[in-house]
């Protein structure tokens, strides 16, 4: 159930293929995670980089707008062609640009040069998030595929809850600029690591005979099982999303939190994102596909719900909301693994392109979600946050159940 019918066919040899030990898996998963700490760490010092370059708020806000977009779309560029020049060039190149913006970001006196530099860290963050979907691809096969994949997502979709904690700590000790100096030293970290352990995965028979880029993304875009998996991703990262949107608002403006408190509470929702992966890591070889993922739709369901339910009850509490977005979180974190392994399984061959729009398909999601809880939250945030992750549920429910079907067919 696990493994591609097609890549278990008599096809090309791999190079190299990186075993599935700690080392690798944590150098996996750092590549994954430098983009989002890159997004995340900045957003404490906003204010104070405003009051800094003169502008308000809201204007430095497009900075971090700027970076997303960069960060989508670069996705798209980086999987074809990783797929024809190998994963190390391509990787090498984007972690330099990455360098090279954040050495911008550091210097910036202006928010022109605050965004130009952040568009081009984000272009080359979205490097270390395709190669290390499509080395992952390269490496494993079934089982072994959704554990380090698992890990793979954790680093992704964990760093988003953590690093808030650690810029507004470098902020308070150092400024603004603190946060940009401590992305760069991490920066340096992770490609070091990756030009001395990172072996060039590429199946070497696939090179005289790559496609045309854009032919490569409409077969895999075609591939009815491959989108389902993806829409699925993006539904799940929709609803993530629009939590880390609304939740200021709502621990901050409506239920009195101070922010240095807030700051404490989007970790607990990621450790139940580390659970529900935790799960998928430990029994994905047990069970079959479908077993995990259905249990962690109907955990989300059940934290969702209860998001939506107590306020219309009148029982209006942190706790209670930080438990029901744990919950939630417990259930992303066992559904994502499982149908990012999913997609990728499908094209071994082109696994840099697919890695590319799975992300971009992700990115775009999240994107959906936060601009939803945005707009929609007027009066009543604490409805509009689950109203719009019950929405996301279902999108991805559907798209998850409807793929389920087409792979038993």
């Amino acid at each position: 159930m696990w493994q591609n019918e097609e890549s278990m066919a008599s096809g090309p040899e791999r190079p190299h293929r990186l075993a599935e030990s700690m080392r690798s898996v944590l150098l996996l998963a750092s590549l994954a995670a430098l983009g989002q700490f890159a997004a995340s760490v900045f957003s404490p010092s906003m204010p104070a980089a405003a009051r800094a370059l003169d502008v308000m708020t809201p204007k430095v806000q497009a900075a971090l707008v700027v970076y997303y977009a960069a960060f989508a779309f670069g996705q798209l560029a980086y999987g074809a062609v990783s797929d024809r020049w190998g994963r190390r060039p391509v990787l090498m190149a984007g972690l330099t640009l990455f360098m090279l913006g954040t050495l911008g970001c550091t210097v910036a006196q202006s928010l022109p040069s605050l965004i130009c530099a952040r568009s081009m860290q984000g272009l080359g963050a979205a490097a270390g998030v395709v190669v290390s979907r499509a080395v992952t691809r390269d490496s494993f096969e079934g089982p072994a595929l959704v554990r380090v994949m698992a890990a793979v997502t954790m680093a992704f979709a964990l760093v988003p809850g953590l690093t808030p904690l650690v810029g507004g700590l470098a902020q308070a000790l150092a400024g603004w600029r603190a946060c940009f100096w401590l992305t760069l030293a991490l920066g340096a970290v992770v490609i070091v690591a990756a030009a001395l352990r990172l072996p060039e995965t590429r199946p070497r028979a696939e090179t005289s005979r790559r496609s045309a880029v854009s032919t490569a993304y409409l077969q895999i875009a075609s591939d009815r099982i491959f989108l389902g998996n993806a829409l699925t991703a993006g539904g799940l990262f929709a609803g993530l999303s629009a939590y880390f949107v609304a939740s200021p608002t709502i621990f901050i403006d409506h239920l009195a939190v101070p922010p240095f408190e807030y700051g404490f509470y989007p970790p607990l929702s990621a450790a139940g994102f580390l659970l529900g992966a935790g799960v998928v890591r430990r029994h994905a070889i047990r069970y079959d596909r479908g077993r995990i993922p259905e249990s962690g739709f109907l955990i989300m369901l059940l934290g969702a719900g209860t998001m939506l339910v107590l306020p219309l009850l009148g029982v209006l509490h942190k706790h209670a909301f930080n438990a029901a977005m744990a919950c939630f979180a417990t259930g992303l974190g066992m559904v994502l693994p499982v149908v990012a392994a999913a997609a990728l399984q499908r094209f071994p061959a082109n696994a840099g392109a697919a890695a590319s729009l799975q992300g971009f398909v992700q990115m775009t999601g999240g994107a959906l979600g936060g601009g939803a809880v945005s707009l929609l939250q007027v009066s009543r945030p604490v409805l509009t946050l689950p109203a719009v992750m019950i929405a996301a549920w279902a999108f991805a429910g559907c798209s998850y159940f409807l793929t389920s079907r087409l792979e038993i067919t």
